[in-house]
């Protein structure tokens, strides 16, 4: 159906008064939702055109030589913040086929205007999608032990699933971490949204996701596949088949140690026992085999006093205690990068305990207070 003048005018106004979705407005005028897309789309370029200076259109259009008005108009399209094909055909009054008649590929352009950042060409067998490709996505390019604790964290609090859009027709590739709201939130804002934004080259911002829950979501096929095809993560429910996954350990002891912090960091249980004292780490979970492989770790980096149990029939757990483990871990694995677990460690270093049962702002505010007026009150 050929929508008129007046209709896509009415769709525009509908649209951009936030009533409707491109659904709900595809079913009221009867026709396909791809086709009401692109009038959204072209609406929504014309507006960012109208931005620009009548002569500098006219200077890019009136370039004779075509690979170079495409590469002038990807460059002017950058400056306007968004890469994308048709508006820079728009930009150049030239149809979407001539990019890859002149380029052969969208990314070849990109490339070509000196506007990509991203590394698309590095991965020959990843899929980046047109989405990744317009934000400068980024993978990493080998394993190092940042790329060590990411999995850590992933391993701990992340997941990996797919989504189907039935009514746009469409795929979602989801990589999604969070923690808790109250105890974690410092951890995300400082420590893992930096890591990720840093990693992929993506600005990434937690928030609150439901009650006691904070953290964020990543929308991307590149990086769904770099987590289950490169570290092979697994697709969807992890837990009872979790592993150190193979290219970490193939990468090396201090890989593995930033695995095992990015793990604890997440998922781990640390607190002191015998009048709040005693230092013991615990990790639990539902996969006997990540237990196992812990336990090798820590044994091969001269650790003792460590004992796995199943914590009940489903859940399996590994212990391990000490004060020498706890000066043997901060010099292996490192400092915690999460405040949870700092805070006590921190608490214990300068009064030689740590109160059981309290929230991170808790023990911050704790941290002020002096000797005497701490160590009678938690005993």
């Amino acid at each position: 159906m050929i929508l008129s003048t007046k209709e896509k005018d009415k769709i525009i106004s509908l649209y951009f008064s936030g009533k409707y979705t491109e659904y709900e407005l595809a079913k009221l005028f009867k026709v396909a939702q791809s086709t009401l897309s692109y009038v959204i789309q072209d609406s929504k370029i014309q507006n960012l055109l109208s931005k620009v200076e009548n002569n500098e259109l006219e200077s890019i259009r009136s370039i004779k030589n075509l690979r170079e008005r495409l590469i002038k108009s990807t460059k002017l399209a950058a400056s306007l913040n968004i890469i994308n094909k048709r508006i820079i055909a728009r930009i150049a009054q030239l149809n979407d086929f001539m990019i890859n008649k002149l380029f052969k590929t969208f990314l070849n352009l990109l490339i070509k205007s000196n506007v990509y950042n991203g590394n698309a060409y590095f991965y020959k067998d990843v899929n980046f999608s047109k989405y990744d490709v317009n934000r400068n996505i980024r993978l990493p390019e080998k394993i190092t032990p940042q790329i060590g604790e990411f999995a850590g964290i992933h391993a701990g609090d992340g997941s990996a699933f797919i989504t189907h859009n039935y009514k746009k027709n469409s795929i979602g590739y989801n990589i999604r971490v969070s923690g808790h709201t109250v105890d974690e939130k410092d951890y995300y804002d400082n420590i893992v949204a930096p890591l990720y934004s840093k990693i992929f080259n993506i600005n990434i911002q937690p928030k609150f996701l439901k009650e006691n829950e904070y953290g964020f979501a990543i929308s991307s096929k590149a990086i769904f596949s770099f987590v289950t095809e490169i570290l092979e993560f697994p697709i969807g429910e992890k837990s009872k088949i979790l592993v150190i996954p193979k290219p970490i350990k193939e990468a090396g002891e201090e890989v593995v140690n930033s695995f095992i912090r990015g793990l604890f960091d997440t998922d781990g249980y640390f607190h002191f026992r015998y009048h709040n004292s005693y230092p013991v780490f615990q990790i639990t979970s539902a996969s006997k085999w990540l237990i196992s492989q812990l336990k090798t770790e820590l044994l091969n980096r001269g650790f003792n006093n460590i004992s796995c149990n199943e914590a009940n029939p489903r859940v399996f757990r590994i212990t391990v205690q000490g004060r020498e483990n706890l000066k043997l871990w901060r010099q292996t694995i490192g400092t915690f990068h999460s405040q949870k677990h700092e805070t006590k460690y921190l608490l214990w270093e300068k009064f030689g305990l740590c109160p059981f049962n309290t929230t991170t702002p808790k023990r911050q505010k704790l941290m002020n207070l002096n000797i005497n007026s701490f160590s009678g009150r938690f005993v």
